[in-house]
């Protein structure tokens, strides 16, 4: 049963993508050696992960990765200094014809789907869409907002944007100005940035900025930007894989057929990243394309006999038994549903707050290191590895140790304690913040810090034991202590214990409204988004997101995920039908319990308003 929930929750998390796969994978505990690699640093997130996994399961050698334009890295190729380039085009006519007489013809394997991405602030109330000739003139001759649009501000226009010999900047030229670069190199005031994430901070807090990020970039960071749509287009995955996007890119893995042959490193690499890619690449923002021709690439150019493949597994004859006894083996006791979707409920929640924990453990460890990563880290984010909780367990001590010491932690650490998955992923996220305060400061992250997605993940267990207790019961709201305070646990600490000894304890005219008792159909109405960060799903899984949902929005309240624990409803607004967490919402607990079953609503979700992903 275990089992048959872990596809099932790998398939709502990961895309319907092409899995198949016909390369026989290599074993990297037997591949010894250096790799140089070059290009676009668009993808070297992508391409750094790789790494991490690859030397985690026993690769040794050096692995670098260089930034620079694809346009450079070619160069480099083709003269013999690069092993591989990871690039974020096709290879030119004129480049590929100077390899080919340089005796090094490219071998070119499509990885990946990105694409260029027009960003404003959050705190930018009216572009939400623009043609591409407004997009001209806002990088362009325009000096003021309301020079594009006469009901714009009329405030400056500021741009920026990544630096003029990057690729990003070089794919947003093409589209938007065909080639030529003048016109946004020489407008007034355009700044120009090496640092995606000076960059990034730049838009952040400025209303009135826009500029240029690579979309993979964009989207991790969902929440502090906006994508601008273009001529009413998002750079969705169905947009960038089709092209439809103005500015959607590929990113392609090149290298040679002899090299790969000669260099069993460099084959073993490029298996490796192939197979494993789409393990990260929609966590890390980007989008997924069909590996089959990538695959293909490889079979053609590796050596036709690959001895550090793993063996297949032998296939062991199963001992003869009767019918009866073979009917008594596969017969099942009934499923009971309700015990299913709380635990599926439980393995979505807890996969979402490792998924947001590695996210900034990531950042935390750029920031602290750069490129590189302490010895023994494994940025593992598979989903499918029942260890996952464990490994970015490791991955959070290492990150600990490298910061305080060995054997000092911060005050109130929990450790690795045997618990439920949403509990252990809970305590990581509690560690992780724990850490965070003690490098950063308390109300200090660095920018792109995803944080815990409820605050009393900060808190001890006996605080959020507590107030879940009360909350699930339905007779306890959201209390009225600041997340923001450093007091905050404290506060809701005794918040929830004056509630309970004064509401509860020794008095017999209290009913606690327990889920799915008593009320449960007799509410519908209407209620208000109360969160900036109310999170809309498509499913009542809260695994495949349709956007986040702007404050104060009206909405409808239908019905509500009757899953133990599920904090879910069903809600109803102009352009969109969606869940989301009823903590999100102006409704009380009481009437949340007091709504129908969603699974027999009748309503089909959809989100076609203009904040939808």
């Amino acid at each position: 049963m275990r089992r048959l929930l872990t596809v099932f929750c790998l398939l709502m998390l990961l895309p319907l993508t092409t899995l198949a796969q016909s390369i026989p994978p290599i074993d990297p505990a037997i591949i010894v050696g250096d790799v140089l690699i070059g290009g676009s640093d668009a993808l070297a997130p992508l391409t750094q992960r790789m790494i991490t996994g690859f030397v985690t399961e026993g690769a040794t050698g050096n692995i670098v990765v260089e930034n620079q334009t694809t346009a450079e890295a070619m160069l480099r190729f083709c003269s013999g200094e690069l092993d591989i380039v990871h690039a974020d085009r096709l290879p030119t006519d004129d480049e590929t014809a100077a390899c080919e007489s340089a005796g090094r013809a490219p071998v070119v394997m499509p990885i990946a789907a990105d694409a260029v991405a027009v960003v404003v602030s959050n705190g930018n109330p009216f572009l939400i869409n623009a043609t591409q000739d407004e997009v001209q003139q806002l990088f362009g001759p325009a000096v003021v907002w309301s020079d594009v649009q006469p009901s714009w501000p009329s405030e400056p226009i500021n741009r920026h944007l990544t630096e003029a010999d990057s690729d990003t900047f070089n794919t947003f030229a093409d589209a938007i100005y065909g080639g030529d670069q003048r016109i946004p190199l020489t407008a007034i005031g355009a700044r120009f940035y090496e640092d995606l994430n000076a960059l990034y901070a730049a838009l952040q807090v400025d209303p009135y900025a826009i500029g240029i990020l690579p979309a993979s970039y964009a989207n991790r960071n969902i929440g502090s930007v906006r994508i601008v749509s273009i001529n009413n287009v998002q750079p969705t995955s169905d947009n960038v894989q089709s092209n439809f996007y103005p500015m959607a890119r590929q990113f392609y893995l090149i290298s040679h057929a002899t090299l790969m042959q000669q260099q069993p490193q460099v084959e073993a690499f490029l298996n490796y990243y192939i197979l494993h890619a789409l393990e990260q690449i929609t966590a890390l923002g980007y989008y997924p394309i069909d590996l089959s021709s990538a695959e293909q690439a490889w079979l053609s150019a590796s050596s036709s006999d690959t001895p550090t493949a793993l063996p297949t597994p032998a296939v062991v004859e199963a001992p003869e038994q009767t019918v009866e006894e073979g009917l008594e083996e596969v017969v099942e006791p009934p499923v009971n549903e309700a015990v299913v979707d709380q635990a599926l409920q439980e393995q979505l929640n807890a996969i979402q707050i490792l998924a947001d924990a590695r996210s900034d453990m990531e950042l935390f460890a750029v920031t602290m290191f750069g490129a590189e990563r302490p010895e023994g880290w494994n940025g593992s984010l598979n989903t499918d590895d029942p260890q996952l909780a464990l490994l970015i367990r490791l991955d959070l001590e290492i990150l600990a140790a490298s910061q305080l010491g060995t054997d000092v932690r911060p005050f109130g650490w929990f450790g690795a304690v045997p618990s439920s998955q949403y509990a252990i992923a809970r305590d990581v996220r509690h560690d992780l913040e724990l850490l965070a305060d003690a490098i950063f400061g308390f109300s200090e992250r660095p920018t792109g810090w995803e944080g815990p997605s409820d605050a009393i993940m900060r808190c001890d267990r006996s605080t959020q034991s507590l107030v879940g207790l009360l909350r699930l019961s339905g007779v306890y709201a959201v209390p009225n202590a600041d997340p923001n305070s450093a007091t905050y646990c404290d506060d809701l600490a005794q918040q929830a214990a004056v509630f309970t000894e004064s509401s509860l304890l020794n008095r017999s005219d209290v009913t606690i409204n327990v889920p799915g008792a008593g009320l449960n159909g007799s509410f519908n109405g209407d209620a208000t988004i109360d969160s900036e960060f109310a999170v809309g799903f498509y499913d009542r899984g809260a695994a495949i997101r349709g956007g986040v949902i702007p404050l104060g929005t009206p909405v409808r309240v239908i019905a509500r995920s009757y899953a133990d624990f599920s904090n879910m409803m069903l809600i109803q607004g102009e352009g969109f039908a969606l869940y989301v967490e009823h903590q999100s919402t102006t409704i009380t607990p009481a009437e949340f319990f007091a709504l129908k079953d969603a699974a027999n609503s009748g309503m089909e979700t959809f989100c076609n308003a203009l904040w939808c992903e």
